[in-house]
This record gives C-alpha cells, sequence and structure tokens, in this order.
C-alpha cells in the first residue's frame, strides 16, 4: 500500500481489512531530514509528521515473520531501503509504541477524505 494519507491512517485500513491490530514503533519511523527541519521550524512534533503526514512516494507492506530475513535480504541485495515499524497483532486497534511506553491511537489525527 502506498504511504499517501500517513502511516496511521493506511496501517489502520490494513488491521481493518485483515481483521487484525498492530503496534508501531514510533521511533523506527523513517522522517527525512527536510522532514525533520520542517517539523523544527514550525515547532511541530516530528513524530506527528511521521505518522499523520502523507504524500510520501513509498510503500508500506506486511511480511510473515517466516519470510521477513528474504525480504530484507531481497530489497538489500536491489539497493532498496527497509524499515521495519511494527508487529501486526492479533488483537483489534492500533497501538504506538515510544521508548517502551504504549499509547492508544485514537485516529483523531489521521486524514479522513470525507
Amino acid at each position: 500500500m502506498d504511504v499517501s494519507d500517513g502511516i496511521a491512517s493506511d496501517i489502520a485500513r490494513i488491521c481493518e481489512e485483515s481483521k487484525t491490530g498492530a503496534e508501531i514503533r514510533v521511533d523506527n519511523l523513517p522522517v527525512s531530514l527536510s522532514t525533520l527541519k520542517t517539523a523544527e521550524q514550525y515547532h511541530d512534533k516530528i513524530v506527528d509528521y511521521a505518522l499523520y503526514g502523507g504524500e510520501d512516494f513509498v510503500l508500506m507492506f506486511t511480511v510473515a515473520d517466516k519470510n521477513k530475513n528474504r525480504i530484507k535480504q531481497y530489497m538489500n541485495t536491489n539497493g532498496k531501503a527497509i524499515y521495519e515499524i511494527g508487529t501486526i497483532t492479533k488483537k483489534k486497534g492500533i497501538i504506538l509504541v515510544k521508548a517502551g511506553n504504549k499509547i492508544k491511537e485514537t485516529g483523531k489525527k489521521v486524514w479522513k477524505h470525507f
């Protein structure tokens, strides 16, 4: 899935369709230098840009644990960056994990088309 509506919004879609939940490790979210500078300039939280910003030209996908090393090797061999940002869970709902603290994602900040 492309991350055009922000990671929080798009992971919620994946979880809704698969009837699962997710734990997102906020500290593992990739953030470009220009995004970091923009957040600093406007005194915003970088985590808000990383979770709720959109129009990123990247793909987000899930992979079974048994295939994790294979996909990492494939991406590295082909010069593509890959970031492990979380885990799909059986329990519904999105949990944000930051510095060991778990916070339930409420969906208040996610992009809504209508």
